[in-house]
């Protein structure tokens, strides 16, 4: 018996349900469908609610630069006060040190201040001063008086005072007359107790 065998290749039918290397029966038609649909549903339904937020977030955006841009500005301003309270600061520390110093001279060279005012207040009506000094914390005061008794109670004032030291003395005394009128010329020396 007699095989035949066809060794002629003869043209096969068209298969389209594989192309490309792809078999298209194992392909769900539906679900192929629907991923065309969804390809082309954001352009007409998924892009405009997108829109929305996009704008809304832009918006935010745009709100949140302009808030940062006036942060920015009250910084820049800030860092300029900062640089100014800086100098300031420094100012402050160069004044305390030269009122460190100012105090310290005072302390040493004391001021006559509250000295002054209390004689002021207790020269008697009859009685004139003409120079008032302070050396070496003694005070020589040289006037002219009326009569005698206005500088003996204006000596018990200065004795009776804080600001010195109970031996006021009267070193000059003498008297003379001015157009036939009597007058005192006197020099009193106190020494100075306190400033304060």
């Amino acid at each position: 018996v007699m095989i035949k065998i066809n060794l002629l290749v003869g043209k096969k039918p068209l298969d389209i349900t594989n192309v490309g290397g792809f078999d298209l029966s194992q392909v769900n038609l539906k679900l192929l469908f629907f991923a065309i649909f969804l390809s082309y549903v954001p352009d007409w339904f998924i892009y405009d609610s997108f829109e929305e937020t996009i704008k809304k977030e832009n918006a935010l955006s745009a709100a949140a630069n302009k808030e940062y841009r006036i942060i920015n500005k009250k910084v820049k301003s800030l860092k300029a006060i900062e640089k100014q309270i800086r100098a300031l600061e420094l100012l402050d520390k160069q004044l305390n040190e030269k009122l460190n110093v100012v105090r310290d001279i005072i302390k040493i060279n004391t001021n006559p201040i509250n000295i002054l005012l209390y004689i002021s207040k207790n020269i008697p009506p009859e009685l004139w001063l003409k120079e008032v000094t302070i050396e070496n914390n003694i005070l020589k005061i040289k006037g002219e008086s009326k009569s005698p008794k206005s500088i003996g109670n204006f000596m018990d004032s200065l004795k009776s005072s804080i600001f010195f030291r109970k031996d006021v003395k009267l070193p000059e005394f003498k008297t003379e007359n001015r157009n036939d009128v009597r007058v005192e010329v006197f020099t009193i020396e106190a020494t100075i107790l306190s400033y304060e």
